[in-house]
Order: structure tokens, then C-alpha cells, then sequence
């Protein structure tokens, strides 16, 4: 481009939340650059005048799933003469049978718009070079602009280990929902873990619940993310005591297309960890060096053990690790490569890809999904209020069952009584001595 680009106008759903993949992707590279965000979604202006204040035009990962106003933000961006950029941060077409995003089909309608979105962007950005071999298929006007430690969100801190033989090391595992697999892959190395040292380590898993085998466990601890804002978790996880680190990964093309921000954020702390010995890690991390890898199972437990029962171990790999980070990641040191990244995508990237006649195929197909899904999504929340109206329904007639249950606990309370009543009156001397009267009278009335 020939003038820097001042201000950038973002579609971002995890942009209203201020999640993690905001802040990595957008928020803090474009604040540290100098670029001005301008939300797309909670301007107030209409979509043309929100464009045109804007340099460029960001469209970031599942955004497209509104896929009506996703064409009208291409149509306007594309007669403005603003630059398209599509972020993505991860393989969500690939996704593995059992991960959860897929089970619980979170990404399912987004898929295909995804898809045009990649091929009609003119410049497509990820955060890793595995992701960018994958999607190049489709756009190759691709580039890596790396994920970086912000600075101004995370402090390092100093390398403290346990040295006492005697004290007690907490391993920890920070990580969402999503992971479950991962952590469940070397869920039975950490139970052998804890039978081989019941006194000497304990797990503390922060966001991600354990798995079921080992959460009875004493020695499990289980601390949930309650806000999903990124600046709120930085807040809470340096808080955190961990001595070792652990970063598990299933071996499939979806991870290995992530990036090593968990890395950067364990090695922040001043902790030492065991990695996945995979893409997003073995770039970065020097086995021995400035962190352990593992793959097999029994390297994990190996490595875990080696760390548990070797303080001068956990003392030099957390100093090395933090030296990798001031080093290559810190966001202060990076902003420049990040936007001369962005200026040569851009100013090099623009032109027909060779997939467009896709988009023939696929708007159409987009459209009806939209509609579809619209339609779907319409009658699951009728039903959703349905049901919702029902449970009101049933909560208001429990609540009538249970009052007159306890009219009829009073009434009973009071037959009671009157035949008590009755039968101390019948028992009584004076009903005794007029019952001849009593019998005599009923036979005159006969």
C-alpha cells in the first residue's frame, strides 16, 4: 500500500467478548502497530460509512456464517477499493471426529461460508506456516503473521522453583473445553503420577474440568474460567502458583496447525513444561534446552518424572524458555515484522485467485444453507421458548400440587383433632349416663 494503514475495520464475533483469539490476532498487534479498531459490528453507522473510515477491512474466522451481511460487507468493501483480509487461527474444516466443536456441531453452518470467505479474500492471514501450507490450496495470497506474547498483558516473571526435596509440586494444564481429548489422551500418566508420588505433586487444571478417571483423585484440583474476556484470564492466570507445566496434544493435522501461544504463556509464569512433541511446539522448543518434548506416552511420563525429581532441571529450562520468549515473541519487539507482513500481503497479494470460479458454486449453495439454518435456528428457538413456557407450565402447578397438598396436611391436621375430640366426648361420663335417654327418644320418634 502506498499510505500505512491508520485505521482497520473489524467483523469479529469473538471481538465483542474480547476473547483470546482477538487479542492475539487483532486487538493487541493492531494497538501496538498504531492502528485504530473500528468494530464492525457495534457501529452504529450504517455498513457503508462504517467501511468507508476505515484503511482495510478485517473479516476474522466464522464471522461469514452471517452470510447475508458478509456479502454486503464484500460488495461495499470491493466498491470502496478497501483491502479484504480474512483471518483464520485454526483448521476448522478439518476438525477431528471426536473433538468437541465438532460433536456439538459449534462450527457446522459456518463451514462452507468459511470456505468462500478464504477463496474471495484478497489477502488471507493464519498464524502458523502448517496452516498456511493447508489453506494455500484455496487462496494463495497467504501469509504467516505469527501469534506474539503482548507485554503489556503479561509480566515475566522471576523462575522460583521448589528446592526441598519435601515440598509439594503442583503440575498445571490451563486449557478450554475444546481440549478435552488432548488432556484425556495422558490422563492415565497423570494417574500414575499421582500413585507413584501421593505426596509429592498434585494436578491443578484451570478452565478445563479433568477427566473423569482422575478427578476423584485428592490430589485434583479443578479451578473454572469464569469470564470469557482474555485480558480478565492474563489477570488470573499470573496469579496462579504452578511448578510444571504440561501442554498434551492428539497427533492430527488440526493441531498441528496451532501455534505455541501455550508455550509462551506457561514460560511467562517462570515454569518449566513438558510439551506435544508436534508442529506448533518443535519450532519452537529445543528438547532439553528450553523445554522437554514428549509424543508416546511413556515420554510423558518420563519427562513428567524427570521434572518432578530434578529441581536444577525445572530451574534451567524455565530460564532458557523465558529467554526464547524475550528473545523471538514478545509483541514490543515483533509489531514491525507483523505489519511489514501485512503491507507485502497486501501490496502483493491482490489478484484473482485461482479458485474464484468456486464462488460461482458456492454463493448460491451459501445462501440456501444461510436460509436453511435460519430456518432451523428459527424453529429450535421456538421450541427452546416452548419448552422454557412449558417448565414456567410445570413450575407453576408444582407449586399449586405442593399448596394443596398442604391444605390437605391442614385438613387432615383438623379431622384429626375433631375425632380426637369426638371420641374423648364419647368416652366421657355424662354421654354414658344419657345414652338411655338417647335410645329412648329415638324410639318415640319411630
Amino acid at each position: 500500500m502506498e499510505k500505512k494503514i491508520k485505521t482497520a475495520v473489524c467483523f469479529s464475533i469473538s471481538l465483542v467478548e474480547k476473547s483470546a483469539m482477538a487479542y492475539y490476532r487483532l486487538i493487541s498487534p493492531m494497538r501496538e502497530g498504531g492502528i485504530k479498531i473500528i468494530d464492525g459490528l457495534r457501529s452504529k453507522d450504517s455498513i457503508y460509512d462504517t467501511i468507508q473510515k476505515g484503511d482495510i477491512v478485517f473479516i476474522q474466522r466464522d464471522f461469514p456464517k452471517r452470510f447475508n451481511s458478509y456479502l454486503k460487507i464484500i460488495e461495499t468493501a470491493k466498491s470502496l477499493g478497501k483491502p479484504i483480509v480474512y483471518d483464520i487461527d485454526d483448521f476448522l474444516f478439518f476438525l477431528p471426529e471426536k473433538h468437541p466443536d465438532r460433536l456439538m456441531h459449534n462450527f457446522t453452518p459456518a463451514l462452507v461460508p468459511m470456505l468462500y470467505a478464504l477463496i474471495e479474500a484478497d489477502l488471507v492471514v493464519v498464524p502458523s506456516p502448517r496452516l498456511q501450507r493447508e489453506l494455500g490450496v484455496w487462496n494463495q495470497n497467504i501469509i504467516v503473521l505469527p501469534n506474539y506474547l503482548d507485554d503489556k498483558l503479561w509480566q515475566m516473571k522471576a523462575t522460583r522453583p521448589k528446592t526441598d526435596y519435601r515440598d509439594t509440586l503442583t503440575i498445571g494444564y490451563m486449557g478450554t473445553y475444546s481440549h478435552s481429548p488432548d488432556i484425556e489422551y495422558i490422563s492415565p500418566v497423570i494417574e500414575n503420577i499421582i500413585k507413584r508420588f501421593p505426596k509429592k505433586v498434585r494436578f491443578q487444571f484451570l478452565g478445563i474440568s479433568p477427566p473423569k478417571n482422575i478427578e476423584a483423585y485428592p490430589q485434583v484440583e479443578w479451578t473454572p474460567f469464569l469470564s470469557s474476556s482474555y485480558e480478565e484470564f492474563a489477570r488470573f492466570f499470573q496469579e496462579q502458583s504452578i511448578d510444571i507445566f504440561i501442554a498434551p496434544l492428539v497427533d492430527n493435522v488440526f493441531n498441528q496447525c496451532k501455534s505455541a501461544i501455550k508455550y509462551f504463556e506457561y514460560s511467562v509464569m517462570g515454569v518449566p513444561g513438558v510439551y506435544a512433541r508436534l508442529e506448533p511446539y518443535i519450532s519452537v522448543i529445543r528438547h532439553g534446552r528450553n523445554g522437554l518434548l514428549a509424543y508416546s506416552l511413556d515420554e510423558w511420563k518420563n519427562n513428567i518424572e524427570m521434572l518432578i525429581t530434578d529441581s536444577e532441571l525445572r530451574i534451567r529450562l524455565a530460564k532458557e524458555a523465558q529467554n526464547t520468549i524475550r528473545d523471538h515473541w514478545l509483541l514490543s519487539q515483533n509489531v514491525n515484522n507483523w505489519l511489514n507482513g501485512l503491507y507485502y500481503g497486501i501490496e502483493n497479494g491482490i489478484g484473482e485467485s485461482s479458485n474464484r470460479h468456486l464462488l460461482k458454486l458456492l454463493q448460491p449453495i451459501n445462501v440456501q444453507l444461510n436460509d436453511g439454518f435460519g430456518e432451523l435456528s428459527a424453529k429450535i428457538n421456538a421450541l427452546e421458548s416452548e419448552v422454557i413456557e412449558k417448565e414456567r407450565e410445570v413450575s407453576r402447578l408444582s407449586s399449586e400440587v405442593i399448596e394443596k397438598e398442604r391444605e390437605v396436611s391442614c385438613l387432615s391436621s383438623e379431622i384429626a383433632e375433631l375425632e380426637a375430640e369426638v371420641l374423648d366426648y364419647a368416652l366421657s361420663k355424662s354421654w354414658q349416663m344419657t345414652r338411655p335417654l338417647r335410645k329412648l327418644a329415638r324410639t318415640l320418634k319411630g
